[in-house]
């Protein structure tokens, strides 16, 4: 942070926009002026003199009403061109402490270029109007140079004054200035990159979302070094060849440190308390020695011990008949502890393998501790934590926490355990004396893993099913960080000796973390499979996950360098540039919004397509406005960019469906909270929350005018809202089970549901609220069913292998599709196709009247599907699960179009009727949105 006069000065400066009559202020410099400081004794004429002080005193006008002055104007601080352009330069006051002064300095300067006299109790305003009417009476004409236009702060503009908020330390600021820079240019690459800097810095972001944000291989590079990794910087630098100074770190920073993960094989076996069936291999636990060079790994109730140079398996022991609960290494690398949950504790030698001594404790082991030399050992179970002799098999004295313990850790020095129990919160405890120190409140539910400090000053606990980490200051009993980034949770969690790092690993959203505890970042983001434990060694330099594959993960951590990513200024423009530019990009506008109206798109086209070539006016409220209207007439061939990402919150459980409104910029979202929510896609805001639902929301739905929305959902009713008063206007009961999907016709008056644990599909009048029939025909669970606009035919999709088109109004099944255990059924807008997804994520497009099949694919990636929704013109799909959100071409089943910052766990996805917004429900309690841009071609 910089605490110098002269930045002070230069940030007050760059707060200015753009005026003819002041010296531009960029970055790092300043706007190169032709000419030089004005020479009192080249002025020769009046007309001259008072041309002179009239600019003058319209720049320090300008920067007045943006509370900025000069202070010291004198000939030097007025450079004069050689076409007598007037341009002030070195502000830097606040106008508070200097503008009479400034106004002084003018009148003073008119006298010295041969002016009249100007009386005192002047502001700058005034002193324009008596020179200009001066000037009049003097030369016989009015002043030729009409008034300036001072001109919209740009995006650049705007990001060039942030980063040098930054460098004064006035983040706040700084990022307002960035997202008012990426409000004007969506997208913009340096506001993109200093506003991501700041927020990964601060801990609201991780690295990994802030490199997906990012388009420029140059700044992934810069990025990259900072997060420590220079062998992904080397390859990008090669190819911007740009930033001689960022190549030549990597080089050095990439040669000892090669970060591609080794690995190591754990053996197959049957975990006893799997849930998936059949054969598989599995790491419940690993732990690292101090060096990180010896790992210990617990699983299929065996103990093995690894060299990770070399990832060979020094000892193996099948230690129990039952899963593992706990492990322990001493940081020498050479004794091994596992628990059980029966209570069994065997002590080995990493060594040879030689068994030492079994401990029963009489209870299910959480958490194992040994002093470096195996002789004390504090083994929490679930009664208590255990202090005990290990060479003579004693039990020495227990601390009882007055309930269970679900989690626990102890400090490396043996002086401080955390342990958490039922009611969820931590009980700090002085393990010499058996006190319980503190009691640290905060999280949501049961915390499962606990790691300390080896001085245990810091603590980080993880709670189950809550992906928020919480670093504890154990001193004060503050928590410090709230470390956001995982999905769902984090499984596995260690910290350095120091305090100054930990390791977790996501499991089902196949990331390990590595955090800097220190501001509470995610420092680091590597990703890997299913992995359920981490280990970190106490000097941090080592990373260790595993899980359900069996392998396990080691990574070599660079220690830290300092680097920090550079500033990244804009290029500059000076004012008579900037009008230049504007003024051919409205011309642009003009033309192209013309011959939208006129229908003429084929010119329209190529007008906004030689506009987008400039990026300081591709992405301009109106230029964007000009190309959504015209992507309405002519055809969406691939996503070109996102412009903006929103996260939206409100929903305080999972978010289970969505749809968007037809003719509208809103979504409707519901979730396992029992509400829905009323979204504007453009602001992010929640319209309107609707309340009824006693149980999760699994179907929402529309008719085509948006007015009425019909959800459906685990309380087994169907309801019917009014969109605009939010008012719930009819309950449906009736269908027995849990309903699982609604289907709406476009007039809003007929609906089908359907139940996915029963064959019943039932046929429903919305405007009395009757059942009208049931269809039957199914002999298996139907989780989806669709219906027509016109609401004349129905499709349903069963597991009985089965889709039926029904004729709603008289029951009858018309005919009968075959694709394999249907999961998914989606109409068409005009509900001429039918888009059917198995189990197995194949999917088969089908014309509706005549029941061929008119194409098949399958996806790689829609076995983990959830959801699937067609776009309002039939030609695109999205596709919704695990790991899984992505555009496809119903031509041909490609993939289009993928974000790179999805989240991990979604439940369903939709398209805007119009392309522009990508929306997904997702597991961790929000919506997202992507705003996209498209590429467009004639038809």
């Amino acid at each position: 942070m910089s605490t110098r006069p002269e930045d002070e000065a230069a940030e007050r400066w760059m707060s200015l926009s753009r005026h003819p009559n002041v010296r531009a202020r960029y970055y790092a410099d300043a706007e190169q002026v032709d000419g030089g400081p004005l020479r009192i004794d080249a002025v020769s004429t009046i007309d001259q003199a008072l041309d002179i002080a009239i600019q003058a005193a319209r720049g320090l006008e300008h920067a007045h009403r943006h509370d900025v002055a000069h202070g010291a104007v004198g000939p030097d601080a007025v450079l004069v061109t050689p076409d007598g352009t007037v341009k002030i330069t070195g502000f830097g006051v606040p106008a508070a402490a200097a503008w009479q002064a400034d106004v002084t300095a003018v009148r003073r300067l008119v006298r010295e270029l041969g002016g009249p006299a100007l009386p005192d109790g002047l502001r700058m305003a005034d002193v324009i109007d008596r020179l200009t009417g001066t000037y009049r009476q003097e030369c016989g004409r009015p002043y030729p140079r009409p008034a300036p236009v001072p001109l919209t702060r740009t995006s650049d503009e705007l990001t060039d004054h942030g980063i040098m908020l930054t460098v004064l330390g006035r983040v706040d600021a700084a990022q307002s200035l960035f997202d008012q820079a990426l409000a004007v240019h969506p997208g913009h690459p340096e506001a993109t990159y200093h506003s991501g800097l700041l927020r990964w810095r601060t801990g609201e972001l991780t690295d990994d979302r802030l490199l997906a944000a990012l388009d420029s291989d140059h700044l992934r590079a810069l990025v990259h070094l900072e997060r420590g990794d220079a062998a992904a910087a080397l390859p990008l630098l090669l190819r911007t060849a740009k930033d001689t100074d960022a190549f030549r770190y990597a080089v050095q920073a990439e040669r000892p440190h090669r970060l591609q993960p080794r690995t190591v094989q754990v053996r197959p076996g049957i975990r006893s308390d799997s849930l998936h069936a059949g054969p598989g291999r599995q790491v419940d636990h690993v732990r690292l020695s101090a060096d990180g060079r010896i790992a210990a790994t617990a699983g299929n109730e065996t103990v093995q011990v690894w060299d990770t140079r070399t990832g060979r398996c020094l000892q193996e022991a099948h230690e129990h008949t039952a899963t593992a609960t706990a492990l322990h290494l001493t940081p020498d690398g050479g004794h091994v502890l596992s628990g059980t949950g029966d209570g069994t504790v065997s002590w080995r030698t990493a060594e040879d393998g030689r068994l030492r001594r079994r401990l029963e404790t009489g209870d299910r082991v959480v958490d194992i501790w040994t002093d470096p030399e195996a002789r004390t050992a504090v083994i929490t179970v679930r009664s208590g934590l255990q202090v005990w002799d290990l060479h003579a098999g004693r039990l020495l004295r227990v601390i009882d926490p007055g309930g269970p313990i679900i989690g626990a850790g102890v400090s490396a020095d043996g002086t401080r355990a955390v342990s958490s129990g039922l009611d969820r919160v931590l009980r700090l405890w002085d393990l010499r004396t058996g006190e319980c120190l503190a009691h640290l409140e905060g999280h949501r539910s049961l915390v499962g893993v606990i790691r300390l400090s080896a001085d245990g000053r810091v603590a980080v606990s993880a709670g189950q099913f809550d992906p928020v980490l919480r670093v504890w200051d154990l001193d004060s009993g503050q928590c410090r960080h709230r470390l956001t980034g995982h999905v769902r949770e984090a499984r596995g969690l260690d910290v350095s000796a120091d305090g100054r790092y930990a390791v977790s690993a996501g499991g089902t959203d196949h990331t390990v973390r590595l955090w800097d505890l220190r501001i509470g970042r995610c420092q680091r983001t590597f990703t890997s499979d299913y992995d359920d434990t981490a280990a970190l060694s106490a000097d941090g330099r080592t990373a260790a996950a595993g899980g359900l594959s069996g392998v396990v993960r080691v990574w070599d951590i660079p220690a830290p360098t300092g680097y920090a990513a550079p500033p990244q200024p804009c290029v500059p423009r000076s004012y008579a540039a900037i009008v230049v530019i504007n003024a051919e990009a409205d011309t642009l506008l003009d033309r192209a919004e013309r011959a939208i109206a006129e229908e003429d798109f084929g010119t329209a086209h190529a007008l906004l397509v030689r506009l987008r070539t400039d990026r300081r006016h591709d992405r301009t409220p109106r230029a964007l406005r000009a190309w959504q209207r015209l992507s309405a007439r002519i055809d969406r061939v691939a996503v070109e960019d996102v412009l903006v990402t929103r996260t939206l919150h409100g929903h305080t459980d999972r978010v289970e469906s969505i749809c968007a409104v037809p003719g509208s910029r809103t979504a409707i979202s519901g979730g396992r909270d029992g509400t829905l929510r009323i979204w504007d896609l453009e602001s992010g805001a929640c319209l309107r929350t609707l309340t009824g639902h006693t149980g999760s929301v699994l179907s929402v739905t529309t008719d085509g005018t948006g007015r009425t929305i019909v959800s459906a959902g685990r309380d087994k009713t169907i309801r019917v809202w009014d969109a605009e008063s939010g008012a719930c206007v009819r309950t449906l009961t009736g269908q027995g089970s849990v309903v699982y999907s609604v289907a709406v016709s476009a007039d809003g008056r007929r609906a089908v549901s359907s139940a996915r644990d029963g064959d019943r599909l039932l046929v429903w009048d919305l405007t009395t609220g009757t059942r009208l029939r049931r269809l039957d025909g199914h002999t298996g669970g139907v989780p989806t069913v669709a219906i027509t606009p016109d609401g004349r035919l129905a499709v349903s999709g069963s597991h009985d292998g089965t889709a039926r088109v029904w004729d709603p109004d008289t029951g009858d099944c018309v005919r009968v599709l075959d694709p394999e255990e249907v999961e998914v059924v989606r109409l068409s807008a005009d509900g001429g196709s039918v888009l059917t997804v198995d189990s197995d994520g194949r999917a088969g497009l089908w014309d509706l009247a005549s029941g061929d099949r008119l194409r098949a694919f399958e996806p790689p990636d829609w076995s983990h599907l959830a959801d699937v929704q067609l776009s309002h013109d039939g030609r695109y799909a999205v596709a919704a699960g695990d790991h899984l959100l992505s555009l496809h071409d119903l031509a041909t089943g490609d993939p289009l179009f993928e974000p790179a910052d999805r989240p991990d766990a979604i439940t369903a996805a939709c398209l805007s009727p119009d392309g522009r917004f990508l929306v997904a429900a997702c597991r961790d309690t929000t919506v997202r949105v992507w705003e996209l841009t498209w590429d467009l071609r004639l038809r």
